[in-house]
């Protein structure tokens, strides 16, 4: 789309001082990766199934790695945002995690069930990434502490 995602990756990954890659070819297209010191152990079936891009997936791996904070497109394939961020809520093991919400609709009732549902930011699209970064700069010192 716009770049905003390789934008967000590339300042992410240099903040855990990572950093991210590309390889191009004219008229076969561009393979960008990311590289980021690893702390854990993670498993390969959990790497290989977050390729699925569902909120079910996304929730698992969530459970399995308590990040420090969640970005949450509202429009998933499947369950909602809004559903995904309420079992969030109800699990005593998610529920202290920031989640930001992402979506196309700022009509007042998305607004209001993002508020009710307890986001810790709701941002529409298209995105800005210097809003989007302050945001995660916040949340990342803020659990830094």
């Amino acid at each position: 789309g716009t770049g905003i995602g390789l934008t967000i990756t590339k300042r992410l990954a240099e903040m855990m001082q990572g950093r991210v890659g590309f390889t191009s070819n004219v008229g076969d297209g561009s393979e960008f990766w990311v590289e980021i010191p690893v702390h854990r152990h993670v498993t390969a079936e959990i790497t290989a199934s977050s390729a699925a891009q569902t909120a079910e997936i996304g929730l698992e791996w969530i459970h399995a790695h308590r990040p420090d904070a969640v970005i949450l497109d509202i429009n998933l394939p499947g369950m909602s945002g809004f559903d995904a961020m309420q079992r969030l809520r109800e699990s005593p093991e998610t529920r202290h995690i920031p989640v930001i919400g992402l979506s196309a609709g700022a009509l007042l009732r998305d607004t209001t069930r993002a508020n009710e549902l307890g986001f810790y930011q709701y941002l529409t699209k298209p995105v800005k990434v210097a809003e989007l970064t302050k945001v995660l700069e916040d949340l990342l010192v803020r659990s830094a502490r």
